[in-house]
């Protein structure tokens, strides 16, 4: 072998070498940061869980007062209907938000036209959500 190659090829293996030492001991450019994103998300996911959880749980006590009372003015469903319509609704709760947004416009037909029908049915979706949540309870 000439003194050329040689020279070439030993050249070569240094620089395999230090190709090999900068993949295995760099790090990800971003240091991190997706991970912190992750956290963070995983966070704002909970905070979501756990207000819509609190929220939901005392408009439902509200609405039980309301549909226990009697000549409550329709304002009132409304008001109700409303509050449960601003929420921020976390994605494993969509059904939920739109059975109790169903219930609370029957409710608030009863309170309009006086139709105990409406009334049962509501009271029946808020059961039925009630029972498949139990963090709703009565």
């Amino acid at each position: 072998m000439s003194k050329k190659l040689k020279i070439l090829i030993v050249l070569l293996v240094i620089i395999l070498a230090l190709f090999l030492y900068l993949v295995l001991t760099s790090r990800p450019l971003d240091g991190g940061a997706g991970v912190k994103a992750n956290n963070q998300a995983n966070e704002i996911k909970e905070k979501l869980i756990s207000d819509y959880k609190n929220n939901a749980s005392r408009i439902l006590t509200d609405y039980w007062q309301l549909a226990e009372g009697k000549d409550i003015p329709v304002e009132e469903g409304e008001y109700l209907k409303n509050r449960l319509l601003e929420l921020k609704v976390p994605a494993d709760f969509k059904e939920l938000h739109l059975n109790l947004v169903m219930a609370l416009t029957k409710l608030n037909n009863y309170l309009e036209n006086g139709d105990e029908e409406e009334k049962e049915e509501s009271e029946q979706m808020v059961n039925q959500s009630a029972s498949e949540y139990d963090w709703l309870g009565k």
